[in-house]
């Protein structure tokens, strides 16, 4: 066998663990406390998130979002946007933020913001918060571990993945197909994790980091802290930096 571990990788998916564990015990449990004594995520965000959501599309749309974490922030490469991610709660919903000639360099992954949501686009399959105004940042480097959520066992990551659309994830699975181009800049290889097994299900990265870990069919890979993105039907784990992988271990003939 082949095996490649990432160290800091590993510690995170140690640290994770340890976090979901203690976050499945203790009802309500919040990560960042700023100077006025406001604890983020709020769980309130998570309420308004879930509405825009069911709003889904929208041009007349006037919410703010307020005490969501920005849980990973992806480049544009190709033709994806760039994109942040907010959540609030582990069981979700969460959404994405981005749009092309959007500007979102001064917005970090750990910021607790408010923002008030303006319009909404269906791109590819996903629903994004395209236009948005009065945006604050209210607390910096929020711990947001207890977000992650692992979903190697989760039988509805494809039948139903409208509810994973955007959450921040921990994944081990294996891959088995070959990768093929999946946009400019980005290869996808089919993937399959202990509770699903399906065409529809893939592991999309840069081209660049699929080339480093020489990924085949055969290969079991173990990705934290990444988000799920679609394309249309097609549910896409989408790694981009290496130390998101925690661990890759292939077969040698």
């Amino acid at each position: 066998m082949v095996r490649g571990e990432n160290g800091k990788g590993r510690r995170k998916l140690v640290a994770a663990a340890a976090m979901i564990a203690a976050f499945a015990t203790v009802s309500g449990c919040r990560s960042g406390l700023d100077q006025a004594g406001n604890i983020y995520p709020l769980p309130e965000a998570s309420q308004t998130i879930a509405t825009i959501r069911l709003i889904g599309e929208s041009d007349e749309i006037d919410l703010t979002i307020h005490g969501a974490v920005v849980t990973y922030a992806k480049p544009q490469l190709g033709t994806d946007p760039p994109t942040l991610f907010l959540q609030a709660v582990p069981e979700g919903p969460a959404i994405a933020i981005g749009a092309h000639g959007m500007d979102l360099l001064d917005k970090r992954v750990g910021d607790a913001i408010s923002i008030r949501v303006t319009e909404t686009r269906m791109l590819q399959g996903r629903l994004h918060i395209t236009d948005f105004t009065d945006f604050e940042v209210l607390e910096r480097n929020v711990p947001f571990d207890h977000l992650v959520v692992d979903v190697s066992d989760a039988p509805d990551l494809v039948s139903h993945s409208i509810i994973w659309e955007s959450r921040i994830v921990l994944v081990t699975g294996t891959v088995t197909g070959e990768a093929v181009s999946a946009g400019t800049g980005y290869q996808q290889m089919e993937f399959a994790t202990q509770a699903v097994e399906s065409s529809m299900l893939r592991l999309r990265a840069p081209t660049e980091l699929l080339d480093a870990l020489s990924l085949e069919p055969g290969c079991e890979v173990s990705a934290y802290g990444i988000p799920v993105w679609r394309f249309e039907n097609v549910v896409q784990l989408n790694p981009h930096e290496l130390d998101e992988i925690v661990s890759w271990e292939c077969p040698v003939e």
